[in-house]
């Protein structure tokens, strides 16, 4: 088995809002997010939020947060609009790992799509 190959459920629950958010989130919304699907999200937010999401998502972990002694399930984000801050806890659930044949199959398939391309 690929241990490097963990794929995660990752998801933004927004536990605060400060001022007027235009994308009008409120506090208690969830979304199930990935690095191609937004859930829903606002697309700035969403933007900010993606350097996290894609290490989350696929198994790594935020040094910082690890050195701190906090929980390596879950990380705070916020809003790029400092005035009409948004902010949420990412947290993540384990999806599956990939094994050796799946990770073949995946780069297989992206080689060809490339060769189409050319």
């Amino acid at each position: 088995m690929c241990e490097e190959f963990k794929e995660y459920k990752v998801f933004l629950e927004i536990t605060e809002a400060k001022g007027y958010c235009h994308y009008k989130h409120k506090v208690g919304q969830k979304f199930e997010v990935s690095i191609t699907n937004t859930g829903g999200m606002c697309g700035s937010f969403f933007a900010a939020s993606m350097p996290w999401l894609t290490c989350f998502q696929f198994g790594g972990n935020i040094p910082f947060s690890l050195f701190a002694g906090l929980d390596k399930d879950s990380y705070n984000l916020h809003c790029p609009d400092v005035v009409n801050m948004v902010s949420a806890r990412m947290t993540r659930e384990y999806k599956k790992t990939w094994d050796d044949a799946e990770v073949q199959r995946v780069i297989e398939e992206a080689m060809k799509e490339m060769e189409k391309g050319e």
